[in-house]
C-alpha cells in the first residue's frame, strides 16, 4: 500500500497520499475510526538512509473514561523517522527502521501502522473538568446533581493515626 521505489529516490523525493478506509486491515485492532484515514508521506534519499515524512489524520470515537458518553477526537500527526539498511542499523536499535539493501522497493506500511498506533489515544475524556459518574447510584454527574454521600468506611489511612514517631 504504501510502496516507495527505492530508484525513484535518487532523482528526488517521492510523496505518497492515500484515503485509507476505516475497516482496511493495516488498522486492524483499532476500535472507532469514523472516516477514512488520511495519509501524507514523503520520502527521500538521505545518503545511506531514506527519511520519511508522515502525516496522519483520522477521527476516533470513544467513551470518556469518566462518564462514558461518546466522545470524537481528531487526529493529526506529522512524524519523522529514518529506514537504514540492515547492516547499518546497529542491533537492537528500536528507533531506526531498517529494510534489506539488495531491496528495490521499500514498504513503509508496517511503520505507517506502527506510528498511527502511537497517535491514538488510549483514552479519552470529554472534557477537561469531567465530574464523572457518582459512585453510588451512577448518575453522571456532569448532567445531574447527585445528593449521594461518601460511604463511611473505614478508611485505610487510619491506621496511621496511630503511629507515634519519638
Amino acid at each position: 500500500m504504501f510502496v516507495v521505489d527505492l530508484g525513484a529516490l535518487r532523482d528526488g523525493e517521492v510523496r505518497l497520499r492515500r484515503e485509507v478506509p476505516a475497516d482496511h486491515p493495516l488498522w486492524e485492532g483499532i476500535d472507532g475510526l469514523t472516516r477514512p484515514v488520511a495519509v501524507e508521506l514523503t520520502a527521500r534519499d538521505v545518503g545511506a538512509a531514506v527519511w520519511v515524512d508522515l502525516e496522519i489524520e483520522a477521527e476516533i470515537e470513544r467513551q470518556c473514561r469518566r462518564c462514558l458518553v461518546t466522545v470524537r477526537r481528531p487526529i493529526d500527526q506529522e512524524v519523522g523517522f529514518v529506514f537504514q539498511p540492515a547492516s547499518d542499523a546497529e542491533e537492537g536499535d528500536d528507533e531506526v527502521y531498517t529494510y534489506r539493501p539488495e531491496r528495490k522497493e521499500l514498504d513503509l506500511s508496517d511503520a505507517v501502522r506502527e506510528q498511527f498506533l502511537l497517535a491514538v489515544p488510549p483514552y479519552v475524556t470529554c472534557r477537561e473538568e469531567c465530574l464523572g459518574l457518582c459512585a453510588q447510584c451512577g448518575v453522571n454527574r456532569n448532567e445531574v446533581e447527585c445528593d449521594c454521600r461518601p460511604e463511611a468506611g473505614a478508611n485505610p489511612w487510619d491506621a496511621l493515626k496511630d503511629v507515634r514517631f519519638d
